[in-house]
């Protein structure tokens, strides 16, 4: 891969990254899965230029997960997209590492439609972790760096709410 094009997509990757972690400051969850939704559109864009065509795949199927997730909660929707990310990353598969960010979807899936407060976000915190494997696999160094302050916010978030007895929304 060219010097031009690595440095291009590490710079899509850090526009996406600060939408990333900017949606999980936002204690509300309408703002928070739009702006999750905006950030997984950049991240498409900056594993294609990181040759990476499932991940890219993956985050086309999250941007739309996202935005369908602020108004709709149907349990035949996890399903439906679960089945959309299974389709991505088979599409895109170039090998075993393409698992990783399936499985994470699948974990912010359930996250969005089937669960609420601490489990929701415990769901998000494990597909953050997930992530930061598979960002260091591919070089994404922007998608390392979000990973970590999304997976650091979401335990942020849940400890705030363990230790007052709050569930965040």
């Amino acid at each position: 891969m060219g010097d031009t094009l690595f440095w291009t997509g590490q710079a899509v990757g850090a526009l996406a990254a600060m939408l990333g972690v900017l949606a999980f400051q936002m204690p509300r969850r309408t703002p928070m899965l739009a702006t999750l939704g905006a950030s997984a559109l950049a991240w498409s864009l900056h594993f294609l230029l990181l040759a990476a065509p499932a991940a890219a795949g993956i985050n086309l199927v999250t941007a739309l997960r996202n935005f369908c997730g602020i108004r709709l909660r149907a349990p035949a929707l996890a399903l439906l997209f679960i089945a959309f990310y299974v389709a991505a990353a088979v599409i895109g598969w170039k090998n075993i590492w393409d698992l990783l960010p399936l499985a994470a979807v699948v974990l912010g899936t359930l996250s969005v439609f089937r669960l609420e407060g601490l489990a929701a976000r415990s769901g998000f915190l494990a597909g953050s972790l997930l992530w930061v494997i598979y960002n260091t696999y591919v070089g994404s160094i922007a998608g390392v760096v979000v990973m970590l302050a999304d997976a650091g916010s979401n335990a942020r978030f849940i400890l705030r709410a363990m230790a007052s007895d709050r569930a965040p929304r």
